[in-house]
């Protein structure tokens, strides 16, 4: 059977033809189809012996079926095979023809089995079919298998692409001069159109199923990908005048790149950019600032992998020039940067949280394994494709970092990492000191986790505006009361007065502060213009609006506005007067102003939450939170934790059956955690392992084993030294003598690249970290990486002692002592020694 090729399948198919099927050798379960004819599939392969060996194949001494090495024969050479139980559709009307697909799909090796059938109730003599990729699957696009009249006007199925109205110009216009041979135009879905395959299909036809799937396999190979392109061009925006402008605004914020390389000149700047997306085109025949905003992941990938890369287009000669700017301009730090901003705000940022990324992903789940298996670096990719599921397509790791760091700006993800000194204080809420005008008071301070509970929670009693693009009502007061005192920047003239009356003019307003200073160096002879600016930032003002400080009631500066925005109080008191009355002007009362939730308590956030239908929270789409706890085994988790342990449960959370809440001890808050805050923790199983973790935590976290992954390094060599070898003869001695969870992880081998890193790899990480696990026996440490490390052994006796009348001399034996690693210590010897390789292996 092995010397059989797709040839000697065709001549043995040709002979069926000539001759018929034998007697008795009819297939009873499955027919391998060719040019629309079934074949028995065991006596084609007996046959194809025949033409590859010159002796046909006794059918009995080989099986057929799925998985057998006869049908992946078959199928391997690129021949279907069909259950026959499924050729025979016996279905007479629409909803039994769709079920019976649905099952037929189940079994089929075509791309279609990983096809979407997508249903629009019992009535209905449509569905919609959505392609492997989702792409085609929606009313701009999609397969559709819609029942029609026959030339006889007999009701049949009929097999389409279905363009929607507001489409259907432009996937004309782009397809009307390149359709195959077997499909045509059909505008009768008016007012949206169809690319129709030739047939329609009977509902009596036995072969119904297997036909529609040749059909949809038809469409999908000679219009697939077309269809797939045009769709993107059409979604697609042109972000070209969008990162323009970010980038300009951006100036003087992190760099002054913009002033520095173009003299802040747009003209020059824009000049560049055009000259880039003309070089990009051209090169990679792709559009830079063309962005299909539902896959701009992808975009984001293509540009990454083509600038940064040293391939002879023009673009990259452009780069190699010593002109530096295109990749810091396009790179991760600046349109890269730019992609991911403004399309996670076109999108809102918001997941549900059915999402099958989330749903695959434990809400608590601990990452455990010896040092150096990647468990810290892996809860930072973790942490970002739970809250973006896209960027797990993301291949350069700096571009999820840089998400990374963004999430934790946000407040969307919090690092922690747990310790001996941690408490339930720290973590939760405590009672901690604070000193106000050297008068020392108490108070309950939020923790960590409470502060991301609250975060999370805030989710579900955010409105719809809150959840679109509109600022927060602050931010909207804040941006109007600049406009209104815009005019009258630079012009001498009191615009504020501070609470004494001394009057103050506007130098500057912005977006984040108010600059002001005195109109008079010394207001009582008025004879000098005053020159020292004072700023009074935006949160500053925020801070004391949120006190509900009402200018009027305000006695002694010092003692209420100091503790809260320090020095400066005189100056801000005389910009806050005037911005306070501009908010009541306008809202009322502060008490309308809605700030961000994370100015507000726990308790300001718990109690907006309790008035919530409970319904519609069940509904809500809301981002994800995710607290990473790393070295979470280092603290004393439940005294950690508390009560709150219990809480964390996936079933014991808000909205689910079993919810459970708590009094806390300290504000006597009410308290529970929301479905949408997940916990990833770390654990290293040198340090303890997961069969002494608290039980309690053990039965509420789900455990991912990470153990050292060799083959890593499989292509990294410094000299003769293997490093994937190194590591795992390092590794086999440390699990002998103690156990797996003590092993070296691959990290402290995957960045070296010469031998002075591979020194310093052993003197400063792995000989102290084997010093640990063995508590200094240096015997042991020798059986794992040999006497290459080690001094000449020193021999002892008795005899080196002080002579004293003792019983309990040592016998004789000797010292051993690691040797320094400097700069001349031969580390490929002393490891071609730990391998037991002699320099003949090398060679």
């Amino acid at each position: 059977m092995k010397l059989i090729t797709k040839e000697h399948i065709l001549k043995a198919i040709q002979e069926i033809d000539n001759e018929g099927i034998r007697s008795g050798r009819n297939s009873s379960t499955y027919d391998l189809i060719y040019n629309n004819k079934p074949y028995p599939p065991k006596l084609v392969i007996s046959i194809a012996n025949k033409y590859a060996t010159g002796e046909e194949l006794d059918h009995n001494t080989f099986a057929g079926g799925q998985g057998t090495p006869a049908f992946n024969l078959l199928k391997n050479e690129g021949f279907v095979i069909k259950n026959k139980a499924h050729n025979n559709s016996n279905v007479t009307k629409f909803s039994e023809a769709v079920d019976a697909l649905i099952d037929y799909l189940k079994i089929s090796d075509s791309i279609v089995s990983k096809f979407s059938i997508i249903k629009f109730g019992a009535r209905a003599k449509y569905v919609w079919i959505s392609d492997d990729s989702n792409t085609i699957c929606d009313d701009n696009c999609h397969y559709e298998l819609i029942e029609r009249n026959g030339l006889d006007n007999t009701k049949g199925l009929s097999v389409e692409i279905h363009f929607e109205d507001k489409f259907k110009k432009q996937y004309f216009s782009l397809l009307k001069d390149n359709l195959p041979s077997d499909v045509y135009w059909n505008d009768k879905h008016k007012p949206s159109i169809s690319i129709t395959y030739q047939n329609i299909f009977s509902y009596s036809d036995p072969e119904l199923l297997m036909k529609i799937e040749e059909a949809l396999l038809y469409l999908e190979v000679n219009l697939g990908n077309k269809v797939r392109n045009i769709k993107d061009i059409i979604n697609s925006v042109n972000v070209k005048n969008d990162f323009i402008n970010w980038f300009v605004s951006r100036d003087g914020l992190e760099n002054n790149y913009f002033n520095q390389q173009f003299g802040s000149s747009l003209s020059r700047f824009t000049s560049e950019v055009e000259k880039y997306e003309e070089l990009y085109k051209n090169d990679f025949k792709n559009d830079l600032f063309l962005v299909n905003p539902t896959n701009f992941i992808s975009k984001i990938n293509e540009i990454s992998k083509n600038i940064y890369n040293n391939s002879t287009s023009s673009f990259s000669k452009y780069i190699l020039t010593g002109n530096g700017r295109p990749k810091a301009i396009l790179g991760n730090k600046n349109y890269i940067t730019f992609l991911n901003e403004f399309f996670e705000k076109q999108s809102n940022n918001k997941l549900k949280l059915n999402h099958p990324q989330q749903k695959i992903m434990a809400i608590n789940q601990i990452l455990y394994g010896p040092p150096g298996t990647g468990k810290t670096y892996n809860t930072m990719n973790k942490a970002v494709c739970l809250i973006h599921p896209d960027f797990s397509k993301i291949e350069n790791r700096e571009i999820l970092k840089e998400k990374y760091k963004l999430l934790v700006e946000s407040g969307q993800i919090v690092f922690t990492t747990f310790h001996q000194s941690m408490s339930y204080e720290d973590f939760i809420e405590g009672i901690k000191p604070q000193t106000k005008n050297d008068i020392v008071t108490y108070s309950v301070k939020d923790g960590i986790f409470k502060n991301i509970v609250k975060m999370a929670l805030s989710e579900y009693i955010k409105d719809d505006i809150e959840n679109g693009s509109e600022k927060e009502d602050f931010d909207q007061l804040y941006d109007s009361f600049i406009e209104s005192i815009k005019p009258e920047e630079g012009i001498r003239k009191g615009t504020f007065t501070t609470k004494t009356g001394i009057e103050m003019m506007l130098v500057n307003a912005n977006d984040k502060s108010v600059v002001v200073k005195y109109l008079w160096d010394n207001n009582k002879t008025k004879d000098k213009e005053a020159k020292q600016p004072f700023i009074i930032s935006k949160e500053k003002l925020k801070k004391v609006l949120l006190e509900g400080i009402n200018p009027s009631e305000v006695k002694n500066l010092k003692l209420e506005l100091d503790p809260l925005i320090g020095y400066i109080h005189c100056e801000l008191f005389a910009v806050y007067k005037s911005f306070y009355d501009f908010v009541i002007i306008n809202k009322g009362e502060v008490e309308a102003v809605h700030f961000n939730y994370k100015d507000q308590s726990y308790e300001e956030v718990r109690e907006q939450y309790e008035v919530v239908d409970k319904e519609l929270i069940k509904e809500k789409n809301v981002k994800p939170y995710v607290l990473i706890i790393d070295e979470i085994n280092r603290g004393n988790v439940s005294q950690i934790f508390g009560e709150l342990i219990t809480l964390i449960e996936e079933g014991k959370r808000l909205g689910n059956s079993e919810e459970l809440e708590v009094i806390l001890p300290y504000s006597k808050d009410k308290f529970s955690v929301p479905p949408n805050l997940y916990i990833i923790g770390t654990m290293n199983t040198a340090d303890r392992s997961v069969e002494a973790l608290d039980t309690a935590l053990r039965r509420r976290f789900c455990f991912e084993e990470m153990l050292p992954k060799p083959d890593l390094l499989i292509d990294k060599n410094i000299g003769v030294v293997n490093l994937k070898e190194l590591l795992i003869t390092i590794n086999k001695r440390i699990e002998v003598l103690l156990d797996r969870d003590h092993t070296i992880g691959h990290s402290y081998f995957i960045n070296l690249e010469t031998e002075q890193d591979l020194r310093s790899a052993f003197k400063n990480n792995i000989i102290p970290l084997l010093q640990e696990y063995f508590y200094g026996d240096y015997e042991k440490i020798g059986m794992v990486i040999g006497n290459g490390f080690f001094e000449v052994t020193e021999k002892y006796d008795k005899n080196i002692f002080a002579e004293f009348p003792s019983q309990n001399f040592p016998e004789a034996g000797s010292i051993n002592r690691l040797k320094k690693i400097d700069n001349d210590f031969n580390i490929i010897d002393a490891l071609n020694i730990l391998q037991k390789k002699s320099k003949s292996d090398n060679e």
